[in-house]
């Protein structure tokens, strides 16, 4: 059997779902992170500051299988 090119397919794939759960971490806290890099900017440009919103606890709340496709659009 010939196995040469397994590690790449494994390589592949590991990195595949990083990038897959990097988005959907970008996605969910996105506005948050937003807010923070521009917090940063004015801070180095010494302008005021930024008001945080508050997350939406639905963007964070704990998902199951009862509910998975809930509020799927």
């Amino acid at each position: 059997m010939n196995r040469k090119g397994q590690g790449l397919i494994e390589y592949l794939i590991l990195i595949c779902v990083i990038s897959v759960a990097a988005i959907g971490i970008v996605s969910v806290v996105g506005r948050n992170i937003q807010e923070q890099y521009a917090n940063v900017s004015h801070a180095l440009q010494k302008e005021s500051r930024i008001k945080l919103t508050k997350p939406d606890p639905k963007t964070y709340r704990g998902r199951g299988m009862n509910d998975f496709m809930e509020d799927a659009e």
